[in-house]
């Protein structure tokens, strides 16, 4: 099975969800487990339904991680023609409108009425490998007669070749080309530098979110399983960082990591609404539209801002202006989780 970026996400947070469920029955495990035995026919009934439903749920997990774990992970989309991945948009005949979808193997996680379309399906059969301005067309059989059948056609309209356009992982791109300059000459200060100050600045690099210790808690659990090199040396990384790391606390009403904020950014022109949660580096496969980097050219300007806050930074070529517009800390149930790792 081949996830995309997109799949990932939303698996992701149906583990960690799943996660919970069979974690609200820890106080009952433990309760049964030093009970006499001595139950009433009207409390064993009670508690063979819940031992049912607790093992629904447990399954419900494994079967989270397993497709996590069994699956091959796409991080790099076709944007010449429509193929796993790719996002498009199509037209069907007689219809006014146009729907934009995204092509994947499998419904694992997701939902076509979220705009996905299963490789798998006749319109995902009849699409693929297909270019911007084809035609498609395919027959529906609407009941049990031969004559019970009707055709469907209609033409792809566009093809997304924004990569903006589309979740990836941060990793997609090396740390050399996601860290900024400022903070790389910073670095270089700190480490000069053998004031209690600077050693103080330099184990902040080392703090991780609530919400990024529970990801990479499960992206341990799925590269466990794996066999090959990369996955291998992934996993060395994030087992490391999960021992050293300190989760950070909840911060003064600034960003910082583990904070959620939003920001509008000015892109010639045209506002640019973001929201997104700071975290000082991504270690495996951490989603970017969920995350910003500190250690980033965007996310060195954040960081310590309020809302209210004007910011600039450099994005390639071009120099960029926004502002903080809201920030909003974890809750302490949030901050709970990341501490958490259940049966």
């Amino acid at each position: 099975m081949i996830l995309i970026p997109e799949q990932i996400s939303h698996l992701r947070k149906q583990a960690v969800a799943a996660k919970e469920h069979v974690a609200s029955y820890k106080d009952y495990l433990s309760a049964k487990d030093i009970t006499s035995g001595d139950y009433s026919s009207r409390a064993f009934i009670g508690d063979s339904v819940l031992d049912n439903q607790f093992h629904i749920e447990r399954q419900a997990y494994h079967d989270i991680m397993y497709c996590l774990e069994m699956s091959e992970y796409k991080e790099t989309r076709n944007t010449d023609l429509v193929d796993i991945g790719t996002k498009f948009s199509i037209q069907f005949d007689g219809d006014d409108e146009t729907d934009e979808l995204i092509l994947v193997e499998g419904i694992d996680g997701i939902s076509s009425r979220d705009g996905f379309v299963s490789l798998n399906s006749l319109l995902g059969q009849n699409v693929i490998g297909k270019k911007e301005g084809a035609r498609f067309e395919y027959i529906v059989v609407t009941g049990t007669s031969a004559k019970d059948k009707r055709k469907v056609s209609g033409t792809i309209t566009a093809i997304q070749k924004d990569p903006k356009e589309y979740a990836h992982f941060i990793r997609e791109k090396d740390k050399r080309e996601r860290i900024s300059k400022v903070y790389k000459n910073r670095r270089h200060e700190l480490l000069s530098s053998d004031t209690p100050e600077a050693i103080a600045e330099l184990e902040s690099y080392q703090t991780i979110s609530a919400s990024q210790r529970l990801l990479l808690l499960i992206e341990a659990e799925r590269l466990t399983r794996k066999v090959d090199r990369s996955a291998i040396n992934r996993l060395t990384v994030v087992k490391k960082l999960l021992k050293d790391a300190k989760v950070l606390e909840t911060t003064d009403g600034t960003i910082g990591v583990g904070t959620k904020f939003e920001i509008k950014i000015n892109r010639n022109g045209v506002i640019e609404t973001k929201t997104a949660e700071m975290i000082n580096q991504a270690v495996s496969d951490e989603i970017d539209t969920d995350y910003v980097e500190r250690i980033s050219p965007l996310g060195y300007q954040l960081f310590g801002l309020r809302v209210g806050d004007p910011f600039s930074y450099r994005e390639g070529n071009k120099t960029y202006k926004g502002s903080v517009s809201a920030i909003s800390q974890p809750s302490a149930k949030e901050e709970e989780k990341g501490y958490q790792y259940y049966i």
